[in-house]
C-alpha cells in the first residue's frame, strides 16, 4: 500500500511539468486531441475484459454529464491553463483540487464543511493568491497569468462536479467500468 501511495505521490508530483511540457510542444489544442484519443484508446482496450452489469439507459445521461465535466472539461482547462502559466504555479493551483470537491460536496449538501478543510482551503487560496504577486522571474503577464489560472481552477471544479455526482454509478457499476465508459 505504501509503495502505491509513493508511486501516486510521484505521478502527481510529475504531472504539472508533462503536461506544461507537452501543451507547449505539441500545441494546447493538438494537446487536448491527443490526449482525448490515448485516453479512449486505452479505454476501448480494456473495455472487452469489463464484467457485471451494463449500464442501463437511465443511468447514461449523468454518465455523460459527468463524463463531459469531469474528463474533458479537466483535459482542456488544464491543458489551455498550464500554456499560460509556469509549471510552479499549476502545480499549485492543482493542488487546491481535492478541496474544491470538499466545497462542492459541502455545497450540494454531500459533507459537512469542518474546520480542518475551511483551515486547508484558506491557506491553500492564499498561498495561490500569493504566487500571482510573483517574484519578478515569469516571462507571463499578470493577465495571461489570471487566465491560466482560472482555466486551471476551473478544471478542478470539472472535476470535482465528476467525484461527487459519479458516487451513485460508482456504488452501481464500479470505478473502472465508470471510468472506461
Amino acid at each position: 500500500a505504501y509503495a502505491l501511495l509513493a508511486f501516486s505521490i510521484a505521478i502527481w508530483g510529475v504531472a504539472p511539468a508533462v503536461v506544461r511540457s507537452f501543451t507547449l510542444l505539441a500545441g494546447p489544442s493538438d494537446a487536448v486531441v491527443i490526449r482525448s484519443w490515448t485516453v479512449a484508446l486505452f479505454c476501448l482496450c480494456i473495455m472487452p475484459f469489463l464484467r457485471g452489469a451494463s449500464i442501463v439507459l437511465e443511468d447514461w445521461p449523468r454518465l455523460v454529464a459527468i463524463s463531459w465535466f469531469g474528463m474533458f472539461g479537466y483535459f482542456i482547462g488544464t491543458i489551455f491553463g498550464f500554456a499560460h502559466v509556469t509549471t510552479g504555479v499549476g502545480g499549485v493551483i492543482s493542488a487546491v483540487h481535492p478541496l474544491l470537491i470538499v466545497l462542492l460536496a459541502s455545497a450540494v449538501g454531500i459533507e459537512r464543511l469542518t474546520l480542518p478543510p475551511i483551515f486547508g482551503l484558506a491557506v491553500s487560496f492564499a498561498g495561490t493568491f500569493l504566487l500571482f504577486k510573483g517574484d519578478g522571474s515569469s516571462t507571463h503577464s499578470t493577465n495571461e497569468l489570471l487566465l491560466g489560472a482560472s482555466l486551471i481552477l476551473l478544471a478542478g471544479a470539472g472535476w470535482a462536479i465528476y467525484v461527487i455526482f459519479s458516487k451513485p454509478l460508482l456504488s452501481k457499476y464500479g470505478a473502472l467500468k465508470v471510468t472506461v465508459w
